[in-house]
């Protein structure tokens, strides 16, 4: 999961895939929907625990915004957040 290969700043990944989708820490407050993205989730890989809040995939049919999310989780984890 967070230690599979990934896009990584001082080891530690802020975007990863999984499955079929893009998973990025993006932050609790961070919509989805504000950026168009109707189809997400959040990451949930523990059978018995809630879904990671910080995390969101992002399937395929949005592919084309990867990059950008992938900047913006970059920048939130450089201001530290």
């Amino acid at each position: 999961m967070m230690s599979a290969p990934g896009i990584q700043y001082n080891k530690k990944n802020f975007a990863f895939l999984h499955k079929s989708e893009m998973v990025f820490r993006l932050g609790r407050n961070w919509k989805p929907e504000d950026a168009g993205i109707r189809n997400w989730s959040h990451l949930s890989p523990f059978k018995n625990k809630p879904p990671l809040f910080d995390w969101f995939c992002i399937t395929v049919n949005d592919s084309d915004l990867w990059p950008e999310l992938a900047l913006m989780a970059l920048s939130r984890m450089l201001a530290g957040k």
